[in-house]
């Protein structure tokens, strides 16, 4: 898939995995449709911060997302309407429903997830931790889907599938502006155990991206993830 204009390349090449995550997360497990209300657990992170985008792009017609309160901002910025501050308990208590709900973050309570969905909605479980033996993380997305065939509303897995037509579609969302790229950093081969370290200890904002030619090693970011994938005059 070629790169569009305008987009840097580190840009491009955070999106495929992550992008189509959030992408087929809403569109097909979700079911979501314009005017859908969605909520976003994790929103700060690689996957979520696409989805609060892609569900802007998809005409969702309220978004709201979750993640801690220094992220708020830029969140905000990536078009939520409003963002709940999960370290603060703003997460356990919400007055509102959603047609697509979409736990990145795997922090609350399934049965909690479901009293906020509206009739016929659709939770969507991406991950999350769990204490099975056999299954770890896939033990809580197991056991919401048995649970789901008792009741009206839906609990669905996400398993992300390449697809050629998909990447053409984020392309597209990258070269209009309608998604962009949050890189937490920029590291080199060497830098890589430790980013991966820091991704398993969670609460990474954004992406990191591996430059495996870079003379110029790990690039630290500016006190907030940066923006990147538009040209200056499309940036926000």
């Amino acid at each position: 898939m070629r790169i569009p204009d305008g987009v840097e390349p580190e840009a491009a090449a955070a999106v495929p995995l992550a992008g189509l995550t959030a992408l087929q997360a809403l569109r097909d497990q979700g079911q979501m449709t314009a005017g859908s209300r969605v909520l976003i657990l994790g929103a700060a992170g690689g996957v979520g911060h696409y989805a609060v985008q892609v569900a802007r792009a998809l005409d969702a017609g309220r978004v709201v997302a979750s993640c801690s309160g220094r992220n708020a901002s830029w969140v905000e910025g990536l078009g939520a309407d409003r963002v709940l501050d999960y370290t603060r308990g703003e997460v356990d208590d919400i007055d509102e429903r959603f047609d697509v709900i979409l736990d990145i973050a795997g922090g609350a309570r399934i049965a909690y997830l479901r009293s906020l969905l509206a009739p016929g909605g659709s939770l969507v479980l991406v991950g999350g931790p769990g204490d099975g033996m056999l299954l770890g993380p896939a033990t809580r997305i197991f056991g919401g889907l048995i649970a789901s065939r008792f009741r009206r509303e839906r609990v669905v897995g996400v398993n992300a599938t390449w697809s050629g037509p998909d990447l053409a579609i984020l392309a597209a969302m990258l070269r209009d502006g309608c998604v962009r790229t949050v890189i937490h950093r920029i590291v080199g081969l060497a830098d890589v155990p430790t980013a991966i370290a820091e991704l398993e200890d969670g609460h990474v904002p954004g992406k990191f991206v591996v430059r495996p030619m870079s003379d110029e090693g790990t690039r630290e970011p500016n006190n907030a993830p940066s923006w990147s994938g538009l040209n200056p005059r499309q940036r926000y």
